[in-house]
């Protein structure tokens, strides 16, 4: 009861200083959408029809089989260090929908293949946040390092099973698959949008009421949506080895703004919310760590 009462008066209070500011509404719209369409859309889009194709094509089995991959699983591993966080989710589902991973597998496979995406790293956070492309580099090692720890840890038993057919899509021709992957883009990039304005606003509003040191300002924007944080950190006046470690604990948290984005991608999946999140936090320690050795 108290929790709900106390929600209510946060989204009254929200409501209010909306119906206020007007302006921080649009500019904040406006600018979601910009960000959206000149970097989510870019980053998410090419690599979720990517792994669409190649899931419905069966092409991690083939891949596995030419090579004689003794873990199967490790190739989704791989897969998730190049299309990063939410595609290594929507395409954990997929695989799951398609019946070639168990759903207690899930959360296994969720929790130890979550990447920021790579070429994010190297091209925004090293080249424009950053300006050290070194840097950048010593972030995504750190990232690759720490998951495989925690893949090792969580993915013992977790098995990719491999189908001498595929079966599902099997008659549909390659304009159809396509036109299904497009679809299902565009449905979670929508999502993917309306989560981003939200967090936008609650960012704003926050910062125009409490009147908060820089340092927590980049703090409380990055834990609720990181490109924010990360945009704040990097006009921080403060040695680049620990504006990278900063950056690096935003990176390996990855923001409520992704959380949620996950968990509206696995609903009716069982998705262990409590789990992803420790083992974000256990992230943070182990990525930092890595970080700190090699600078």
């Amino acid at each position: 009861m108290l929790k709900k009462f106390i929600i209510i008066l946060l989204l009254l209070f929200f409501a209010k200083e909306m119906l206020v500011n007007s302006n921080i509404v649009f500019s904040t719209i406006n600018y979601s959408i910009d960000l959206w369409i000149k970097n989510i859309l870019p980053s998410f889009f090419p690599f979720f029809i990517l792994s669409y194709l190649l899931i419905n094509y069966d092409c991690f089995s083939f891949v596995i089989k030419l090579l004689h991959i003794k873990n199967p699983i490790f190739v989704l591993f791989l897969t998730s260090i190049i299309i990063g966080c939410p595609n290594n989710v929507l395409l954990i589902k997929e695989l799951y929908l398609n019946k070639q991973i168990k759903k207690e597998e899930i959360n296994k496979l969720i929790v130890s293949t979550c990447f920021v995406n790579s070429l994010f790293i190297i091209g925004t956070v090293s080249n424009i946040y950053l300006l050290s492309k070194k840097m950048g580099i010593l972030i995504l090692i750190s990232q690759i390092l720490s998951n495989l720890l925690i893949f090792i840890c969580y993915s013992k038993k977790c098995k990719l099973y491999i189908a001498n057919k595929y079966e599902n899509n099997n008659n549909k021709s390659f304009i159809d698959i396509l036109s299904d992957g497009i679809l299902k883009a565009f449905n979670s990039l929508f999502i993917i949008l309306g989560i981003v304005i939200f967090f936008m606003l609650i960012i704003n509003i926050i910062v125009k009421n409490i009147h908060i040191g820089d340092f927590s300002r980049c703090i409380i924007s990055g834990t609720l949506e990181m490109t924010q944080g990360l945009k704040c950190f990097s006009t921080y006046n403060i040695d680049i080895k620990f504006k990278a470690i900063l950056m690096n604990m935003l990176i390996s948290f990855g923001g409520i703004s992704i959380h949620l984005q996950i968990k509206s991608f696995l609903q009716n999946t069982d998705f262990n919310y409590r789990l992803f999140l420790i083992t974000r936090l256990i992230n943070i320690l182990l990525s930092s760590s890595i970080l700190w050795l090699f600078t």
